[in-house]
């Protein structure tokens, strides 16, 4: 028990630093994203910018449920000692301990899968196959929604899609269908209905206010302002995004 425990503070800590960069790195590539789906907006690619914007959308998703993975790693991290004695059985240990055997095998990150084979030496095999099946009811439900991969609503497509034209100062013309009643939802109704497979409440789209930023990314530019040109845009992709997730968390 000893060795197992000792084991488990190691892969605990490691399993807390990969997902902050595993965050990073996907947040990155939905930024990189962003900027070719305003690039195939400007050239009038609606129907294959929705393919990339889908993609976004169901990454931002999975990067939540990271944020939440990381979250229980450093709950356990708070009470690893107790694993030095025993199993802790209180119902925050086994909740975060149930949780993170269903995520080992779905997040990408190996320390979580060392984590589960030390978890099965504690709780035992049947323990751990009720946790990957969730059939034990303890797994956190909002981390099961975020990591599972699903199609996303259309409306939300559209959302995102319109979020980053206008961070783009693009043409308000690219959604034609749209009508001024906006028979859709906000970011945040629609990204919750998708994943709780919902309608979408009618409700009236917020008001967005994000910086213009030139649509001459990817085209040669003066080198005097080439730099800042460049800090501009990724300066609005960040804010962007994070408008997304503030969005998709109310």
């Amino acid at each position: 028990m000893q060795k197992a425990s000792g084991r488990l503070k190691i892969d605990l800590r490691l399993a807390t630093k990969r997902l902050q960069l595993a965050q990073q790195k996907k947040r990155a590539l939905n930024n990189q994203a962003c900027r070719e789906i305003a690039l195939l907006l400007e050239n009038n690619k609606l129907s294959s910018a929705e393919i990339k914007v889908e993609k976004i959308i169901q990454q931002d998703f999975f990067i939540e449920g990271l944020e939440i993975l990381e979250l229980f790693c450093e709950k356990l991290q708070v009470v690893s000692g107790m694993f030095d004695h025993g199993k802790p059985t209180d119902p925050t240990s086994m909740e975060a301990v149930a949780t993170i055997i269903y995520a080992a095998s779905r997040a990408n990150i190996k320390e979580l899968l060392s984590m589960k084979e030390i978890f099965t030496t504690f709780y035992g095999k049947e323990f751990v196959l009720s946790s990957l099946n969730d059939t034990n009811n303890l797994v956190d439900q909002k981390l099961k929604s975020r990591i599972t991969i699903q199609r996303a609503d259309p409306n939300l497509v559209k959302e995102y899609l319109k979020g980053i034209a206008q961070s783009y100062n693009l043409s308000n013309n690219l959604f034609p269908d749209e009508s001024d009643d906006n028979n859709g939802g906000n970011v945040a109704d629609l990204a919750e209905s998708a994943i709780n497979n919902k309608a979408p409440e009618k409700v009236a789209e917020p008001e967005i206010s994000l910086p213009n930023v030139p649509t001459t990314f990817g085209k040669p530019t003066q080198n005097n302002g080439s730099s800042g040109n460049k800090s501009g845009e990724q300066k609005s992709i960040n804010e962007l995004m994070a408008r997304f997730e503030a969005l998709k968390k109310k």
